[in-house]
Order: C-alpha cells, then sequence, then structure tokens
C-alpha cells in the first residue's frame, strides 16, 4: 500500500508539472465563460436545427429585438417600474421580517401572539392576494408592492427566527457572567449571531419576490417586464418575451451579486468583531 501511495504522489507531482499554473479565479472565469458559451449553442441547436419555428427565435434574433426595444427606450422604462417594484417591496418586507424573526425568537411571549396568525398566512401564496390587493388598492404601485412586502416577509423571518434558536446557549452564560443585560445580550450576542440566516434569508425571498413581481405585472399593469411578457403574446412577438425573460435573469443575477457582495462585508464585519 505504501509503495502505491508513493506512486501515485510521483504521477501526480510530474503531472502538475505539465498543467499550467492557473490561479482560482481565473478557472471559475473560465468555466462560467465557457457555461454561457454552451448554454448559447444549445439555444441556437434547438432555434436553428431542432424546432425550426419563427416562434423559436435565435440568440441573434433576441439580440436584435433586444436591441431594437432598447433603443426605443421601451425597455428602459419597463427595467425601471419592476426594480422600482421591487426594491421598494423587499426592502420593507425584509426589514418587517428581520424584526417579527427577532422578536418572536427572543421573546416568547411575542411567539405565542404572532404564530397563529403567521403560520396561517404563510401557507397563503402572495398569487393568491393579486385579486384582492388590485380591489383594495387598485391597479397601481401600491397593489405590487404590498404583494411583493407579503411574499418576502415570512421567509426572513422564519429563516431570522431560527438563527435565534440556532444562537449556543453557551454564548448567552458568558455575556451573563459579565453582568449583560437582556438588551446588551439581545443588541450584542443575538443580533449578530443571526445575520447570517437574516443574509440567507433575504437572498431566498429577493428570488420569490421576482416571481411575484412578474404574475402581478402580468395581471395588473401596463409597464414592467411582466408586462411586457405577457402583452408580447398578443402579437406572438416570441423575441420580446425572450428579451423580457432574459433581462429578469440578468437583473436578478446583478441584484444577487450586488446584495451578496454587501452581504459578505457585513460578515466579516461580525466576524471579528
Amino acid at each position: 500500500m505504501a509503495v502505491l501511495f508513493r506512486t501515485l504522489r510521483r504521477e501526480r507531482q510530474t503531472l502538475s508539472g505539465w498543467l499550467p499554473n492557473v490561479s482560482a479565479p481565473t478557472t471559475a472565469v473560465g468555466l462560467a465563460v465557457c457555461s454561457v458559451v454552451v448554454g448559447l449553442a444549445l439555444w441556437q441547436v434547438l432555434a436553428g436545427w431542432a424546432m425550426r419555428s419563427p416562434l423559436f427565435p435565435t440568440p441573434a434574433e433576441t439580440v436584435h429585438a433586444f436591441v431594437r426595444h432598447a433603443a426605443s427606450g421601451k425597455l428602459l422604462g419597463d427595467v425601471n417600474a419592476s426594480m422600482a417594484r421591487l426594491l421598494i417591496g423587499w426592502s420593507v418586507g425584509g426589514l418587517w421580517g428581520i424584526a417579527l424573526g427577532l422578536a418572536m425568537g427572543a421573546f416568547r411571549p411575542v411567539r405565542y401572539y404572532f404564530e397563529p396568525a403567521i403560520q396561517f398566512l404563510r401557507f397563503i401564496p402572495g398569487i393568491a392576494w393579486i385579486t384582492p390587493f388590485t380591489v383594495w388598492w387598485g391597479v397601481g404601485e401600491l397593489s405590487k408592492v404590498m404583494l411583493i412586502l407579503y411574499t418576502s416577509t415570512f421567509i426572513v423571518m422564519l429563516n431570522t427566527m431560527m438563527g435565534v434558536f440556532a444562537l449556543p446557549p453557551a454564548r448567552i452564560r458568558a455575556a451573563r457572567c459579565f453582568e449583560a443585560g437582556p438588551f446588551d445580550i439581545f443588541f450584542h450576542v443575538t443580533l449578530p449571531s443571526t445575520v447570517p440566516f437574516i443574509v440567507t434569508g433575504l437572498r431566498i425571498s429577493m428570488g420569490n419576490s421576482f416571481m411575484i413581481l412578474v404574475a402581478a405585472e402580468m395581471l395588473a399593469s401596463d409597464r414592467g417586464l411582466g408586462f411586457l411578457i405577457f402583452n408580447s403574446r398578443s402579437y406572438l412577438a416570441t423575441d420580446l418575451i425572450f428579451v423580457g425573460i432574459i433581462t429578469l435573469g440578468a437583473l436578478g443575477l446583478a441584484s444577487d451579486f450586488v446584495f451578496h457582495s454587501l452581504a459578505a462585508r457585513l460578515l466579516r464585519r461580525y466576524r471579528y468583531r
């Protein structure tokens, strides 16, 4: 067995001399670019040879539609409308979810009071409220923002509450040994320990907020990316439908990247406190 291990070690050292010294970031970028290229190639195969339908646009046709729609200014207006609704609803819902999760996790009377209603409401999907919210607040911005707020609150709240429950009791006992009061323990022990759970809840709720945003814009809106996708079907403009879908994916990817970068800095800050 020892001879086998020595042989494998020599083979690995020999191969490492032939392989280029590629850093991890370079490898990550290369794999990401390769993934995009393979995806575009598969899309071209499906659109150009497999489907052979004018209703299935090729990547070139989609890019042409994107440039045309962007040059007219309509795409920017749809993006601004969708992102404004999403950021307001997601941020307010996230703050409300964090506050509820911390209060319910740290204080039992608060949890006993709110838990029946929250456990009931969180199983009702946001799309079920589109019609009532539209009746109550019209087809304007408020109904869509409230739908996103409703959708994002419960996910953030549950993750935050689980973060409080996952707090090791030894940390609380150590804080009490230094004569820390309830509020000191809450702000200096409980809150920093739940930050990773809060970040996870916010990232998950962002994806769900995109979903309810598109559904709301499809059913009750005159602008936005969801409206662009839904309205384009009336003209069989599948190239514009693909433009809306790809724009949604790109905006979601960019939003998650920005939030993850900011959250990573926050996590490092709390890690070395």
